[in-house]
């Protein structure tokens, strides 16, 4: 699949190819703005990195998060990293948050309406094998139109003091992860 392949020889002669299709075939010139947070600043600049390699010459522009916050949510801007996350323990959450037509947190104002019938099938599915099949077809339709490209998922870890009593985790991190009967041994 284009952009999981070894060597990256392939995917860069394919994205030069499809840039010169576009009407660039010299690359272009663009601005991407992020925080000023060391975590922001080196993943933008390692996209950076991997833009110019086929031609994209990026500028990075540092700011606080509340300016890049509203930059983003007026739509001024050409590229931004903006670390998101979501509920995996549901489809429902996970797209419904960020991909589904005017949705507050679809900061790339994505819009697609076979993915949004899809979803919508999807949410009201009671065959899980059918459900499931709704999703992996909403998986390929994101690969396909490439609404935002995800650099890398956080694994969520969690620990906890050997005095903490009847505390378990959740299936998630943002969802089930229910407090009220924890206590300590002290």
């Amino acid at each position: 699949m284009p952009g999981y392949r070894q060597p990256k020889d392939a995917d860069i002669a394919e994205a030069k190819k499809l840039l010169a299709e576009a009407g660039y075939p010299q690359g272009f010139k663009t601005t991407g703005i992020t925080r000023t947070d060391t975590q922001y600043e080196r993943s933008m600049l390692s996209v950076k990195e991997q833009l110019a390699q086929i031609g994209v010459d990026m500028t990075v522009s540092l700011t606080d998060a509340p300016t890049m916050m509203d930059r983003i949510y007026k739509r001024n801007y050409d590229m931004a990293i903006q670390f998101a996350s979501a509920g995996f323990d549901d489809p429902d959450q996970f797209f419904g948050t960020a991909f589904v037509t005017g949705v507050p947190n679809n900061l790339g104002a994505f819009s697609d309406a076979q993915f949004d019938r899809w979803y919508d099938e999807q949410s009201r599915m009671m065959d899980p094998a059918k459900r499931k099949e709704l999703v992996f077809q909403m998986q390929r339709r994101l690969h396909e139109l490439l609404p935002a490209t995800v650099l890398y998922w956080f694994v969520y870890e969690i620990a906890w003091w050997k005095e903490v009593r009847n505390f378990g985790p959740g299936i998630g991190i943002y969802n089930n992860l229910k407090l009220q009967n924890v206590w300590l041994a002290k």
